[in-house]
């Protein structure tokens, strides 16, 4: 079954590639990254369970509703309009969002390191990881309240002094305060945002080359080993025991673990942002934790790819719908982009590392807090536009 799931996807990426030419369209990328997960599972070395369950019907539910309902959104998606193409974020709105990336972002990282530090130095960076997940009740973040906030706002500043600023220092001090911010967390995933979301808009924008993308994610594999390797003290792994286990350990979670419609309220995983904001007005329950049990296929692993909030919730009919509201996402954003939209390219360039990371875990609507941050964040300048400011210097 895996084997025919398998050529489904090279189909689909043939396919998708004869129409779009663009390994970055969502329907060309998608099928891509499960062709190199099924690769990697069949030729890395290890003890891992084998593939024998509900994975590859699940995956060619997800990929078909996906595939399709992209192709279609961008097809009868307008183009971006000539006004909105050419449209210019407000420059007040990107040099407060500059001046707080610079300035909030870093002190927040210096602090939390000094306490990491001052509490626990010899394993200082295990520390930092224990607050960032928050898996152990002794070891707690920092409450910053709402200068939290700023953090999101550093990542967005990211692509905005990108495309619209040409001091190459002031680049530099948002490249750095998102690197710390990264640090500071010990997550992978951040850097992985940090790297692939701007070489991809440098690539869209012609800066950037395909060499240069392959050259990022090779110095993104070995930051992730170094960094393992520093926050995971008495877990030492060789790295192709990394690969397996960061690579191929989720779609064999899913395949064993992963029980269909058997949440225990309705749309707990999927919904989980409505259960946040009633259980803060005190009218719902609380909302589940994003950190999920670890399960041993032999060796113990806590991420089940991107369809598990949805089978969990809904199974099967939760993959078909949730992959084409996914579907639909990606092939609006993708022809807004592909049409000039600058709006539109940095909502879909954050966007582009949700799907590189589908066979690892749900990033959109599991954590649509942040999600909806990036987006209005990204939109309020070019909301409060200034329509005769042709560049910010």
């Amino acid at each position: 079954m895996l084997t025919l799931v398998f050529l489904l996807m090279i189909l689909m990426a043939v396919t998708g590639w004869y129409f779009a030419k663009d390994f970055f369209a969502p329907y060309v990328i998608a099928p891509c990254i499960w062709i190199i997960i099924i690769i990697l599972y069949k030729l890395l070395p290890s003890d891992i369970y084998p593939i024998a369950n509900q994975f590859p019907s699940a995956l060619a539910v997800w990929s078909m509703g996906f595939f399709l309902s992209s192709c279609m959104t961008e097809y009868i998606t307008p183009a971006a309009s000539y006004k909105s193409a050419n449209l210019q974020p407000n420059k007040i709105l990107l040099r407060a969002y500059i001046l707080i990336s610079i300035t909030v972002v870093p002190m927040i990282c210096i602090y939390i390191f000094w306490l990491a530090f001052t509490t626990e130095p010899e394993t200082m960076f295990r520390y930092m990881r224990i607050m960032s997940t928050k898996t152990d009740d002794a070891i707690q973040p920092p409450d910053f309240g709402p200068l939290i906030y700023c953090c999101s706002v550093a990542y967005v500043s990211l692509f905005f002094v990108f495309i619209y600023f040409k001091n190459k220092w002031l680049i530099a001090s948002v490249i750095l305060a998102n690197i710390m911010y990264a640090f500071v967390n010990m997550a992978k995933i951040n850097f992985l945002c940090i790297i692939f979301s701007s070489l991809y808009l440098g690539y869209s924008r012609g800066i950037v080359k395909k060499k240069h993308l392959i050259l990022g994610l090779l110095f993104f594999v070995t930051l992730s080993f170094i960094l393992q390797s520093v926050r995971a003290v008495g877990e030492e792994l060789s790295l192709v025991e990394m690969f397996s286990l960061y690579l191929t350990s989720s779609i064999v979670a899913f395949d064993y673990f992963v029980e269909p419609a058997s949440a225990l309220s309705f749309g707990e995983n999927s919904l989980r942002f409505i259960y946040a904001v009633g259980y803060s007005l005190g009218i719902s329950e609380a909302p589940i934790q994003t950190i999920l049990d670890f399960v041993g296929i032999p060796f113990p692993t806590n991420t089940y790819t991107l369809m598990y909030p949805f089978y969990k919730d809904f199974g099967i009919l939760g993959i078909a719908l949730f992959s084409i509201i996914y579907g639909c996402i990606y092939g609006y954003l993708y022809k807004k982009t592909r049409t000039g939209s600058k709006l539109g390219l940095i909502i879909y360039a954050i966007f582009l590392t949700f799907l590189l990371l589908e066979f690892f875990a749900e990033l959109i609507f599991t954590n649509l807090s942040q999600t909806l941050q990036y987006v209005i964040l990204t939109a309020l300048p070019f909301i409060f536009s200034n329509e005769n400011n042709k560049c910010v210097k």
